[in-house]
C-alpha cells in the first residue's frame, strides 16, 4: 500500500530571502510492505474466536534533512498542525503485533464480543536511531458484554457493560532543570518518545427499558460512563 502526506505538509511555505518556498512539495508517497497471517474458528454454536498476526514495514516517512528524531509517522498523535520544512523521504517504521478476539453472537439475550491487542510500533528518523512512535501503547484490551431480559412480548430490560484498557502513551520527557530556568516546558529531543505515561482504564455501564409497540419502539436508559471515575492521562 502507499499513501499521500498530511496535505499541510506540502503547502507549507518557507520564507527563504525574498521568497516563499513549498520546500515539501515534492515529497512522495510513504509505502507500507505487510504480511498478515489469521486463523477462524467456531468453537461452538455462536461462538467464534480468531487470532491474527501481521507485521508492516514502513519506508519513504518524511524526515527532516538533518539529523533529529522528527518522523512524519508521530503526527496525529496531538492537535498540533505539521509545520516542519524541507523534509525528504529517508524514514522507515515497523509494525508487528498479535490480535485474539472472542465473540458470542447475539442469542436468547445475550452477546459478548472481547478483543486484544498486543502490539510493537518504532521508527528511524533521520538521526539513525530505532524509537518508539508516539502511539506505541504495546496493547489495547476491550470486553463489551450485554443481556437483555424479556418480560413480554412488549416490556424488556437489559444491561450492557464495556470495559477498555490500554497501554500508556509514549511521551518525550522534560528536561525539568532547563524548564525552570527558562520558565517554559522544554522537552529532551534526544529521548523522543522514550517514557511512558500510565495505563488507560474506562468502564461504560448501561441499563435500559425497551418497550415493543406495534408501530414505534421506545427505550428509556441510564448511561453511565466511567464508572470509576479513572482520571486517565492524555498529556
Amino acid at each position: 500500500h502507499s499513501k499521500i502526506q498530511d496535505l499541510q505538509l506540502y503547502f507549507l511555505q518557507t520564507e527563504i530571502g525574498d521568497e516563499k518556498l513549498e520546500t515539501n512539495r515534492a515529497l512522495k508517497m510513504t509505502t507500507s510492505n505487510q504480511l498478515v497471517a489469521s486463523l477462524d474458528y467456531a468453537i461452538s454454536k455462536g461462538w467464534n474466536a480468531k487470532i491474527e498476526t501481521y507485521y508492516q514495514g514502513l519506508d519513504n516517512v518524511p524526515v527532516e534533512i538533518f539529523p533529529s528524531t522528527y518522523s512524519a509517522l508521530n503526527e496525529g498523535a496531538d492537535f498540533n498542525i505539521p509545520l516542519r520544512d524541507s523534509l525528504v523521504n529517508e524514514g522507515s517504521g515497523r509494525n508487528y503485533g498479535l490480535e485474539f478476539t472472542l465473540e458470542k453472537v447475539f442469542n436468547k439475550g445475550f452477546y459478548l464480543l472481547s478483543t486484544v491487542s498486543l502490539f510493537n510500533s518504532t521508527y528511524v528518523a533521520s538521526d539513525g536511531v530505532r524509537r518508539n512512535t508516539a502511539f506505541n501503547g504495546r496493547y489495547v484490551g476491550n470486553v463489551l458484554i450485554g443481556k437483555e431480559f424479556e418480560f413480554s412480548d412488549k416490556y424488556s430490560v437489559g444491561i450492557n457493560a464495556r470495559i477498555t484498557t490500554a497501554g500508556g502513551r509514549t511521551v518525550t520527557p522534560i528536561n525539568l532543570e532547563r524548564s525552570i530556568l527558562e520558565d517554559e516546558e522544554i522537552r529532551l529531543a534526544t529521548d523522543a518518545y522514550a517514557d511512558r505515561l500510565s495505563d488507560y482504564f474506562r468502564t461504560d455501564l448501561k441499563l435500559f427499558v425497551r418497550q415493543n409497540g406495534k408501530k414505534i419502539t421506545q427505550e428509556f436508559s441510564i448511561d453511565l460512563q466511567n464508572l470509576f471515575d479513572n482520571k486517565n492521562i492524555f498529556d
